[in-house]
């Protein structure tokens, strides 16, 4: 994949240990930080982030930990904290293995305060691809594995725009159990009407279930059906 790497970044801290194990541990800090991820190929990311510091350590067989981290686009500020595990594995000769894969164990937290979603968007490298605007504060945590997550999180959006279609407030609560998504509850705000909505998802079945209330609902109102009318 063709990457692109551009800004200053400064590591302080110290390493140990040999070549293929070592084992580090500091504070990364950096500025003006831009990465494009396969540029050209129509499903690229570029991350823009204006400031990054985070104190971590990693080490082959234990890992990434973050202690702390905090990163900032504009005004937005993301708090990342936790930890990745490879999987070990022992082969038929006792030597250990530890491998990147679905089995890597994850524990996380993100959080993010009252941020512009075009900042965050452009931490994530997917200012181009979601035609979404407004004031957003989600907060997540997630642990198990990356194959089989369990997590659970909240995201708001306020004063914001999605593809073309404004609105008052927006909120979802959501929860990740391996393979199902659920969402306890949903609600949107717009032109005067409120959306209710609960259901999940299974993603190894593909069946999608849900309940939705309308309350002072008038389709007139919303741009998407008035230009279909």
């Amino acid at each position: 994949i063709p990457v692109v790497l551009h800004g200053g970044l400064v590591f302080h801290g110290k390493a140990s240990g040999p070549v293929a194990n070592l084992d580090m541990t500091g504070q990364l800090q950096g500025t003006g930080i831009e990465v494009k991820l396969g540029a050209g190929s129509g499903t690229g990311m570029d991350v823009l982030i204006d400031s990054l510091d985070a104190d971590a350590e990693y080490s082959y067989d234990q890992g990434l930990k973050v202690a702390h981290s905090t990163i900032e686009r504009g005004g937005s500020v993301l708090n990342v904290a936790g930890s990745l595990r490879p999987r070990r594995t022992i082969s038929s000769r006792g030597t250990a293995t530890y491998l990147w894969d679905a089995g890597t164990s994850v524990d996380a937290t993100v959080k993010l305060a009252n941020a512009q979603l075009s900042d965050v968007l452009q931490m994530v490298g997917q200012k181009q691809k979601v035609a979404v605007t407004g004031k957003t504060a989600p907060s997540a945590q997630a642990s198990a594995t990356l194959g089989d997550l369990d997590g659970q999180g909240t995201i708001s959006l306020t004063k914001g725009v999605e593809y073309g279609e404004p609105h008052d407030y927006a909120v979802a609560e959501v929860a990740v159990h391996g393979q199902e998504i659920d969402a306890s509850r949903v609600v949107l705000v717009a032109h005067g009407a409120r959306i209710a909505v609960n259901g999940g998802y299974d993603m190894r079945t593909g069946h999608l279930q849900g309940h939705i209330e309308g309350d002072k609902l008038v389709l007139s109102k919303f741009r998407t059906f008035a230009k279909a009318s």
